[in-house]
């Protein structure tokens, strides 16, 4: 028998005990009421996509370029590359030099747009709160509030997560109570794993992250090192008036944030309504011209839908898909909302004119964004003589717009209410715009 006191024999199962429920999984009652938000992290996520299309690159030197570029730089490199000293934002022939045996692929952008819309349409059908990080791609945040009761408890919930995911993206998935932490968070789970970090050690947690990861510009973090702040502990050490007064708001914000303060709610997407038309060309083409005659074929099809007959867009999405697997795309805001075709083409045309083709298209993909029943039309008010009576049909025609939706209409003509006057200002008056 152990001639120990019993308060000896006891220190080291206690301790044992001790380092068990420090290191036990997140999944208990206090945790779950903690961990209200998961963020769904895939680490170079453009590189995943394409491992998934050449399965024999996996672990070997991969980088991807920017078609559309001037000058063609590396966009993304896998961790392989960057170990033997290529960087993003290298120039093609730079990065060629540093890393010879590496794969460089030229970049799908409109594939990977569509892989992370279904990606975030799969995590959508778990809870209605999904919000993608527009900073970069392959980050989801979850909102995970009333998800313990559907599922029955966090395990479930990850579960799940992970079951929405491809394996080959290798996700890492973080758990806390607000989106920065839990953002952090996956960056220390291990692929295909989880991290929790309740909220009351958020800061602890926070506190020896590189100020790198704080989401201000690339201007704020160079000011922030010149100061000796490199990490978040030496941030919440700062009077919040500081930073302020020296940053702004992006220093209040980077603040609270290092103190494990973000009130930022997740965002659910709101999924606005859109049309979409495709044309597969004759046979592939580098001519501008022959873009341009398909571009107004989809412009006059898609305006020929039922749904679309009456109505106006305010974005507009145009897809080129190249051959070798290759893709352009650009998303151009309209100016209010465009609802005749005509009109939509003079744009897209200006919009393209300068644009270089550097493949042969294989088809053309035009996506109408954010329909709109009330549209109205931003032309020039002063022009040439025969187009005036065009111009004021078209004024009056929004002005019956507004007058409908608003009950009154904003604008406004000067017409003549006492030209004899010897007094300037009953000379002229404003009239409402009847149309």
């Amino acid at each position: 028998m152990d001639g120990r006191p019993a308060d000896e024999r006891k220190q080291p199962q206690a301790k044992a005990n001790a380092r068990a429920s420090s290191h036990s999984h997140p999944s208990t009652t206090a945790s779950i009421r903690e961990l209200t938000v998961a963020c769904v992290y895939i680490p170079h996520f453009p590189l995943r996509v394409e491992i998934l299309r050449h399965p024999e690159l996996d672990g070997l030197p991969l980088a991807l370029t920017n078609l559309a570029a001037a000058n063609r730089r590396i966009t993304v490199c896998s961790p392989e590359a960057a170990e033997q000293g290529m960087q993003e934002g290298m120039l093609l022939r730079e990065a060629v030099n540093a890393c010879p045996q590496a794969s460089i692929l030229t970049s799908d952008p409109v594939h990977y747009a569509n892989v992370f819309a279904d990606l975030s349409r799969s995590l959508g059908s778990l809870s209605p709160g999904i919000e993608a990080d527009t900073s970069e791609a392959g980050v989801v945040y979850i909102d995970l509030r009333g998800l313990e009761r559907l599922y029955g408890g966090m395990d479930s919930i990850v579960a799940a997560i992970l079951a929405a995911v491809p394996p080959a993206f290798r996700p890492r998935i973080g758990l806390a109570a607000d989106k920065f932490t839990a953002r952090m968070a996956a960056l220390r789970a291990r692929p295909g794993g989880q991290h929790a970090v309740p909220a009351t050690y958020a800061k602890a947690f926070l506190s020896s992250a590189p100020i790198e990861h704080l989401p201000v510009p690339l201007d704020m973090q160079r000011r922030l090192r010149r100061f000796g702040l490199y990490e978040l502990r030496d941030i919440a050490k700062l009077p919040v008036g500081k930073l302020q007064a020296q940053f702004g708001p992006l220093g209040r914000r980077a603040w609270e944030l290092a103190n494990g303060l973000d009130r930022e709610p997740v965002r659910a997407v709101v999924h606005e309504e859109r049309v979409v038309e495709r044309l597969t060309m004759p046979s592939p083409s580098v001519q501008i011209e022959s873009v341009m005659i398909g571009m107004e074929q989809l412009v006059q099809r898609v305006f020929n839908r039922k749904e679309v007959r009456g109505r106006g867009a305010r974005q507009v999405r145009l897809q080129l898909l190249l051959e070798e697997q290759r893709s352009w795309e650009r998303t151009f805001s309209l100016k209010g909302s465009v609802g005749e075709p005509e009109q939509l083409e003079r744009i897209l045309r200006f919009r393209l004119a300068a644009l270089t083709l550097e493949g042969a298209v294989e088809s053309i993909v035009l996506e109408l964004i954010g329909l709109t029943d009330v549209y109205a039309r931003q032309e020039q008010l002063f022009d040439d003589h025969e187009l005036k009576r065009r111009q004021r049909r078209s004024i009056g025609e929004a002005s019956c717009q507004l007058k409908q939706r608003y009950g009154t209409t904003p604008l406004y003509r000067i017409g003549p209410l006492e030209p004899w006057s010897r007094i300037p200002e009953r000379r002229w008056a404003l009239f409402g715009w009847e149309g």
